[in-house]
């Protein structure tokens, strides 16, 4: 009797990880993978009015450089290790997008939704200067639950919505080593970053004014020297936080 439940106990496990990788393949099919002569075509077609369509696309490690996605779906669409250096992606679309790996230099996301996205470890510089100039633009910008493990050091995030948003300090081994930890002299004025996590982050000289830092996971962050005047920190986790310098603590 034994032996025949632990045969059924087997069937069972076997049945649902051919099942779980049936969907595995088939979420797979799914992706339809475009070349840059098909998005380049696309959006050339929708100057007419019709908004461009690329949701659920496979666009990984195109060459999609100065190209004008403005108003775009780019929805759950693999974007990873693709080149956006200098494109325009004002108010498209990129909700559950993977940009991991992706080149982001001068990549505009003003009023774009970034909702869920993954952002993890992208190219944001041309060179070792590390020249905020190159940096992508997020202003005004929806990163809810967003994951972001990338240096950004001067990046715009003012009136960005980054609640439940996630700068991670965790191990990316998938991605090539530790992530790196710079937000220093980041703008997050009138930024929506309720329980957004910054954990152990450098923030220094960063500019919280009017921001909404609501139950934000600040622990062992360094603030020394922030502007936070008119920020709410209401049930903020602020243990081991620096603040030396910061404007606008009590």
């Amino acid at each position: 009797m034994k032996q025949r439940q632990h045969g059924l106990s087997r069937r069972s496990v076997i049945g649902l990880i051919a099942l779980g990788l049936s969907r595995v393949a088939a979420f797979g099919e799914s992706k339809r993978k475009l070349s840059t002569r098909d998005v380049v075509t696309q959006l050339v077609e929708a100057r007419n009015g019709a908004r461009p369509d690329f949701s659920d696309a496979d666009l990984s490690g195109l060459d999609l450089a100065d190209l004008d996605f403005k108003g775009a779906d780019l929805s759950h669409c693999n974007l990873f290790g693709v080149d956006l250096t200098g494109s325009n992606l004002q108010g498209a679309n990129l909700a559950r997008t993977v940009m991991d790996r992706a080149t982001l230099v001068r990549a505009q996301f003003s009023n774009t939704n970034l909702e869920g996205a993954s952002i993890r470890r992208p190219s944001v510089y041309t060179d070792m200067h590390l020249d905020p100039a190159d940096l992508p633009l997020f202003r005004n910008a929806n990163l809810t639950r967003a994951t972001i493990i990338a240096r950004l050091d001067g990046a715009d995030f003012s009136g960005a919505t980054l609640s439940g948003a996630t700068f991670s300090l965790r191990q990316e081994r998938d991605l090539g080593g530790p992530p790196t930890r710079g937000l220093d002299r980041c703008n997050f004025s009138g930024a929506a970053m309720v329980g957004t996590n910054l954990r152990g982050l450098s923030l220094t000289r960063s500019v919280f004014r009017d921001a909404n830092l609501s139950s934000a996971d600040l622990r062992d962050a360094d603030l020394s020297y922030a502007d936070l005047r008119g920020t709410v920190l209401t049930d903020a986790r602020l243990d081991g936080a620096k603040l030396e310098g910061a404007k606008g603590v009590n």
